[in-house]
């Protein structure tokens, strides 16, 4: 279903706790000092008007069975699980990129760490590969090392990664 970047923020920051979050805190991670209880109260009663019993209240949290469902859960959850290349292969975009609120640019952050950590340590130099290719590895200057130590510093693939990284 559609949504708007802000409910897309809100659910984004929903499935990063399960403990959930109170109104107080989502208006001060989406807003800042400048944001109220209140206009969140307000926020979330569209959402759950939408999604139903899916988003729970008192705190606000997806309800069970749903954290952890989303696109980046669902990458985190392979990488758990040691299926590198599964969650490269699903990790197909920034977590919203268009988002400047800080606590998403952090999950977003976290994410692109936890996928190059586990892409850099695999010694799979097609994923590494797959890997400096995408918007989110592309400027991983530790990936492209650990390319070169895979297919040898001469290797075409490492050196046009190395030239593309130090531009």
């Amino acid at each position: 279903m559609p949504l708007t970047l802000r409910r897309a923020e809100i659910l984004a920051l929903l499935d990063s706790r399960s403990q959930g979050w109170s109104a107080e805190e989502l208006a001060y991670e989406l807003h800042g000092d400048a944001g109220t209880p209140q206009a969140i109260r307000t926020e979330m009663f569209r959402v759950r008007s939408m999604l139903g019993d899916a988003v729970e209240s008192n705190p606000y949290r997806l309800a069970a069975g749903l954290a952890g469902g989303s696109d980046s859960g669902r990458v985190l959850r392979l990488l758990r699980e040691g299926l590198v290349a599964e969650a490269l292969e699903s990790y197909s975009a920034p977590l919203l990129s268009r988002s400047g609120v800080l606590a998403v640019q952090l999950l977003r952050d976290q994410l692109d760490l936890a996928v190059g950590s586990a892409v850099r340590s695999s010694g799979d130099a097609g994923l590494l590969v797959r890997w400096l290719s995408m918007d989110m590895g592309a400027a991983d200057a530790e990936a492209v090392e650990a390319l070169g130590r895979l297919v040898g510093w001469g290797d075409p693939r490492y050196l046009a990664f190395r030239a593309s990284c130090s531009d």
